[in-house]
């Protein structure tokens, strides 16, 4: 039998959207007292591994039976619609907002840093310049969702954000839902669970993981469609294809498992015929191709020259030819730096260096290879268990990490036992499916997670986490018809995905300005600060002045610059600094803002980028000769440190 799912008719996308968001303005908007907001940090914590025990509490009553009250529940619970998961996905961003949740792409919880500071400065000079600097232009795809983001909330980050989180919790609700009817409910839980403590940790970045887990969950409806569906699968299997593809575009990482879907649709779509195999084949390689021309596309309208797409790869791969990581491969091609031809550019040079190395010794690259492979599998499980509890576990002693090790069993006990299960019966549902699929994602996995981590599964850890759904599967899935609603969440997955892309080449071509771009200056010094604006001047090295990184100084968001015009700044006495300000050594950044509910100036000083300390503070004052800034009480300040 097939789990019922809604019992009502399905309301429109944008209705659910605008309830959601109101929703999540409201929760935010009196998330105020100290008190509520770690409640509700609280519950944000422990809302994964809550609901992973809730799946391993349904899987026990389906084992034994008690199907009937879990499918009464499952009626009852879809009537809601998605604005229940969307309001809960808006929780990461209080969390974080709040400071109880710290993360390094977010400094302070709400600065964009590193990575995520150079996405959000692709999308602010764009949205000033109209142009993406060579940064962004590694994934120009995320870069420019960004800036029609920040463009439909007049440039506020936190609103972009908010659309994110709506964004991916509406694709998580979809999934989740067609996981819950192909699966039944424990496999919906358990799937919810961990796809909310990957979702968790991203959505309040800016990073490309965001929008890359948002189009692999897009891609489960169609995709068990395709494979568990009886109508029309090839044309879901296509939609699939492309909606992974694109997530391979957007946040590149396990992208073998588009030859490994390749392989199965040709031989089981193709019922075994030669010629509607191929067909099959050269159908799926241009479904591959449209989302890789459009990336190109994006590089040539809105790119700068110079701009490469995943240009970063570069240092990976010459790491695996001379056995480095790529911050050791990054430093030794920064030394060979005069050895660049004059007739080709220095990311040539890169590979042809490495091509070098690699006709050298050839057994570098696969010991390289598979020691990475080795340390991919070892650390995998630390970082689900990273995900789950927010907390890194090598920095713990080992009765902790024993601690967090017997908490996690119970949670995945029941994965366990039903895989047994299916082994001893000898019957697994399109077992080839799933096998052939982990083999794709196994043979990335050497080239990308030592140096990734487990953000390289983005785009395809929806799929990893259905695998565990389709094996804690009860009653077996459905065989005999698809239902409508199943088919509309479908089709609205793969429809959503193809408005992303296309709101990527086209919006982008109406925010951009009608004036040439600003010349490179100095940001201005006299700045007025109104209860939005939060400023950063990230202080480099006198001689580093890294143009890159100064994030939209026309706007006075967040400013780059060199020790040398800071110092400026605070000889001509538009900044004050007090005691301590003489063993400041850059890099640096100093954080100024409002608070919106006292409207007094807030402060924090992160020393050394992300090694802060609370001995790091500073006394911070600003000067009364200036009409624009406002005086400011030492006790004001706030100390903002970066774990």
């Amino acid at each position: 039998m097939e789990m019922p799912v809604s019992t009502g008719h399905p309301r429109p996308i944008l209705a659910h959207l605008a309830v959601a968001g109101a929703c999540g303005l409201l929760l935010i908007a009196t998330a105020s007292s100290a008190s509520l907001v770690a409640l509700l940090s609280l519950v944000e914590a422990w809302l994964a591994p809550g609901l992973l025990a809730c799946a391993a509490g349904c899987w026990w009553m389906q084992r034994k039976g008690r199907t009937d009250s879990l499918t009464n529940l499952v009626a009852r619970g879809g009537a809601w619609g998605p604005w229940p998961m969307l309001t809960l996905c808006v929780l990461p961003l209080l969390v974080t907002w709040s400071g109880h949740l710290l993360l390094n792409s977010v400094l302070g919880g709400w600065m964009p840093w590193s990575d995520a500071g150079n996405y959000y400065s692709g999308a602010t000079r764009f949205l000033d310049e109209g142009q993406l600097h060579p940064w962004a232009c590694r994934r120009p795809l995320n870069a420019l969702l960004l800036a029609c983001r920040l463009a439909a909330s007049d440039g506020d980050l936190q609103g972009a954000l908010l659309l994110q989180s709506l964004l991916g919790g509406l694709a998580l609700f979809l999934a989740a839902r067609e996981v819950c009817r192909t699966f039944g409910l424990a496999a919906a839980l358990f799937f919810t669970g961990l796809c909310y403590a990957f979702f968790r940790v991203f959505a309040p970045t800016t990073l490309s993981e965001s929008l890359g887990l948002t189009l692999g969950l897009l891609a489960i409806p169609p995709l068990l469609r395709a494979v568990y569906g009886q109508h029309q699968r090839l044309g879901w299997m296509l939609g699939a294809a492309f909606v992974l593809s694109l997530g391979q575009i957007v946040r590149p990482g396990t992208v073998g498992l588009l030859p490994a879907l390749l392989v199965w649709a040709s031989f089981s779509l193709g019922d075994r015929r030669i010629k509607r195999g191929l067909l099959i084949s050269v159908l799926l390689v241009m479904v591959f191709a449209i989302p890789v021309l459009a990336n190109k596309l994006a590089l040539r309208m809105y790119g700068t020259d110079g701009g490469i797409a995943n240009a970063n790869f570069v240092h990976t791969f010459y790491g695996f030819t001379r056995g480095l990581s790529w911050k050791e491969a990054e430093v030794e091609l920064r030394g060979r730096s005069g050895q660049v031809r004059e007739d080709e550019t220095w990311h040539s040079a890169a590979y042809r260096f490495a091509f070098e190395a690699f006709r050298e010794q050839p057994s570098v690259l696969a010991q390289s290879l598979l020691s990475n492979l080795v340390h991919a599998a070892i650390t995998l499980p630390q970082h689900v268990m990273n995900l789950l509890f927010q907390t890194t576990l090598r920095a713990h002693p080992p009765r902790v990490l024993i601690f967090f090790a017997l908490l996690s069993l119970p949670l995945f006990a029941p994965l366990g036992i039903a895989a047994w299960d299916r082994f001893r019966a000898g019957s697994f549902p399109h077992a080839w499916f799933w096998g052939l699929s982990i083999l794709g994602i196994v043979a990335s996995m050497p080239i990308i997670v030592r140096d990734g981590g487990i953000r390289v599964f983005a785009a395809t850890f929806p799929l990893c986490t259905a695998l565990g759904a389709a094996l804690l599967a009860h009653p077996m899935p459905p065989t005999k018809r698809d239902h409508r609603p199943g088919l509309r969440s479908s089709a609205s997955c793969v429809g959503l995905a193809m408005g992303l892309l296309l709101s990527a080449l086209v919006i982008p071509g109406w925010l951009a300005p009608r004036h040439p771009p600003m010349e490179d200056s100095a940001p201005p010094p006299f700045v007025e600060l109104t209860a939005k604006d939060r400023i950063v001047f990230h202080v480099l090295p006198e001689g580093e002045d890294d143009r890159q990184s100064i994030l939209s100084q026309h706007r006075n968001r967040l400013i780059c610059c060199n020790v040398r015009y800071f110092q400026h700044l605070t000889q001509v006495g538009h900044l004050k600094l007090g005691h301590g300000a003489q063993q400041l050594k850059a890099p640096f950044s100093l954080v100024m803002g409002l608070d919106k509910h006292s409207r007094k100036p807030i402060y924090g000083f992160v020393e050394g980028l992300l090694h802060s300390s609370p001995e790091s503070a500073i006394q911070l004052e600003l000067s009364e000769q200036s009409p624009h800034w406002r005086p400011v009480l030492s006790n004001s300040i706030i100390l903002t440190e970066a774990r």
